[in-house]
């Protein structure tokens, strides 16, 4: 016959989320604060999986302190009743840094160690280094922060400069791609759910970091390089093969 409706019925979900974080980048030991809902009682704070000392200001703020083992990646906090994942990825700026880890497809920041006026920032190729300008994959060329744009596989091993007031040249810097594993969806290594990196499952140029929980290979995989912490468990189903090009 029709419809009846009544408003006032509210659902209250107790599993953290995670609205927002400032600032959006940092370096290791930065403070970083973390806003959302249900923090209370968390458990655990991770900076692409690497675990963070933080303290929990109140139901809805915590500070964490982004730890030595970061790379760029989201940001999770865990309680009893869930695990809240950022919808954006923190960037860890690693000032002076021989080396920078980012995600597949991910963005990363590269900071020059030389402070002055003027930057330029250079590739390192066969013939030489090359200037660099802004486009798809970099922003910032003429500052002191080269930004590194959806990185594609191709840009492992890349190596950075800045010229600094056109005459010190800064540190250099190399790029490596990186996921670690989360677990935070099941132990399937296809779900790209369970992996730090936005969604994204390793590659032949992908650097892997298990460090904790169960993981189960159910297909045919490459990846550059895999590290499984002790404790944690990796799986290869019968008849699937994990093919590691660079040990």
């Amino acid at each position: 016959v029709g419809t009846a409706t009544k408003t006032g019925f509210t659902f209250f979900s107790t599993k953290p989320t995670i609205s927002s974080f400032t600032p959006l980048s940092g370096v290791v030991g930065a403070s970083i604060i973390i806003r959302g809902t249900n923090f209370t009682g968390a458990t655990a704070v991770r900076f692409n999986n690497s675990p963070a000392t933080y303290t929990v200001d109140s139901s809805s703020k915590i500070t964490a302190i982004v730890p030595a083992a970061a790379s760029s990646g989201v940001i999770s906090v865990t309680t009893p009743n869930g695990t809240g994942t950022s919808s954006t990825n923190f960037l860890v700026n690693t000032s002076a840094a021989s080396v920078v880890k980012v995600c597949p497809g991910g963005d990363g920041i590269l900071t020059s160690n030389i402070t002055g006026i003027t930057y330029r920032w250079q590739l390192k190729t066969d013939s030489g280094f090359i200037n660099l300008s802004n486009g798809t994959n970099y922003a910032g060329v003429n500052t002191a922060n080269l930004q590194l744009i959806a990185v594609p596989a191709s840009f492992y091993g890349n190596m950075y400069r800045s010229i600094v007031n056109d005459t010190s040249v800064s540190n250099l810097i190399t790029v490596e791609i990186s996921n670690t594993w989360t677990g935070a969806s099941n132990s399937d290594w296809d779900n790209g759910a369970n992996w730090g990196c936005s969604q994204t499952v390793p590659n032949a140029n992908t650097d892997v970091v298990i460090s904790s929980g169960t993981v189960i290979l159910n297909s045919n995989r490459s990846v550059r390089s895999i590290v499984v912490a002790p404790g944690a468990t990796l799986t290869v189903k019968a008849g699937m093969v994990l093919t590691v090009t660079n040990q």
